[in-house]
């Protein structure tokens, strides 16, 4: 099965959604739809265990219902693939072999952004190169100021939709 021939890594919000976004429509690679497997992580930093699932079953349900609603044609190859992707036998070697095994057209770049395995331990890099060998690895990092403002205008964001959300109209 073929698997991935670069890593991207990063810090947070260092772009690199726009990284996955423009990737995913360049015709010379294919990554899976979901952006952050978090295999790697998943399996060597155990604070991602708490939520890492959760993140797989969550988005493989807005990738569904966007196809669904957008397709005129279902794909059911598809959705059997996110499904499978994020419900079966998830963390496992053989997961992670599945997750690159629906790309289309032979010849392509394959990749797996998933910022977190930055923090992946030194036996953490080893089992990587072992099942992966030489990997291009592309870090993305973002000057702090930079990065520190833009993740308080985000945690702004989602506790001003949480008020309003929890937010009670007394007459």
């Amino acid at each position: 099965m073929p698997l991935p021939s670069f890593l991207c890594i990063g810090a947070q919000k260092a772009a690199t959604s726009w990284l996955f976004s423009r990737l995913s429509q360049h015709p010379e690679v294919w990554m899976p739809p979901i952006k952050e497997l978090h295999y790697f992580d998943h399996l060597y930093v155990p604070e991602v265990n708490n939520w890492s699932h959760f993140h797989l079953k969550a988005n493989a349900r807005t990738l569904i219902k966007a196809h669904v609603t957008a397709a005129v044609y279902v794909n059911l190859a598809y959705v059997q693939y996110l499904t499978s992707i994020s419900l079966n036998d998830v963390f496992t070697e053989q997961w992670y072999k599945r997750a690159f095994a629906y790309h289309t057209g032979k010849d392509k770049c394959l990749g797996d952004i998933t910022p977190e395995y930055c923090s992946i331990p030194p036996e953490g890099l080893q089992y990587v190169k072992s099942l992966l060998g030489d990997i291009k690895i592309i870090y993305l990092i973002r000057d702090p100021r930079s990065r520190a403002l833009i993740r308080k205008k985000t945690a702004t964001k989602i506790n001003n939709r949480r008020r309003q959300r929890t937010t009670v109209v007394c007459q």
